[in-house]
């Protein structure tokens, strides 16, 4: 049985005023359409038990049943066992997980490489706080783009150079400074 006060985050004996503050906050934390796509999907599921959640408990008659059939449960065996119905239940939603993950990682191309990115980063940063420097080693790609970076530093450099020398009025200004550049 679903507990909708731990979904609200709310003690059992909260008022109803406290209930429609915490939804308020928390539909806006996990809003489907407030979310980056690699947590959208759990966010909607989210979503979707607070609503069902502060359906219950904001509707006074609703909440009193609830509150009995809660109470009974905890008193009854059922909470005190584990049923085969609520292990199959569990085992569905980790597959549907599952399934909504792999659905992602295929939408997503770059996943793979932030995913490589993030071990690469606990590693240093693993082996910093063993008290190691890390040296990093450049690839091809970050030398040449340096390289450009540099070439394109210089051309800049002489393009002005080039304009201001031949611009008569600095060429003068310049050769009587400086003495006689020919």
């Amino acid at each position: 049985m679903k507990n909708y006060y731990e979904i609200l985050e709310v003690n059992e004996n909260a008022s109803q005023d406290i209930i429609h503050k915490v939804y308020k906050i928390l539909a806006k934390k996990y809003h489907p359409d407030l979310q980056t796509k690699s947590t959208e999907i759990i966010a909607e599921k989210s979503f979707k038990e607070l609503a069902e959640a502060y359906e219950i408990l904001s509707n006074e008659e609703k909440r009193k049943k609830y509150d009995e059939q809660l109470k009974s449960f905890k008193d009854s065996e059922q909470a005190k066992t584990v049923h085969l119905e609520d292990y199959e239940q569990l085992r569905n939603y980790c597959i549907q997980l599952e399934n909504d993950l792999s659905i992602y990682k295929k939408n997503s191309p770059p996943f793979k490489q932030v995913q490589k990115q993030a071990y690469r980063d606990a590693y240093v940063n693993t082996i910093k706080n063993l008290g190691y420097s890390v040296r990093h080693k450049r690839t091809f790609k970050q030398s040449l783009k340096s390289f450009m970076v540099w070439v394109l530093s210089m051309a800049i450099v002489f393009a002005i150079a080039y304009a201001v020398w031949h611009v008569p009025a600095l060429k003068e200004k310049l050769t009587s400074t400086f003495g006689v550049w020919s």
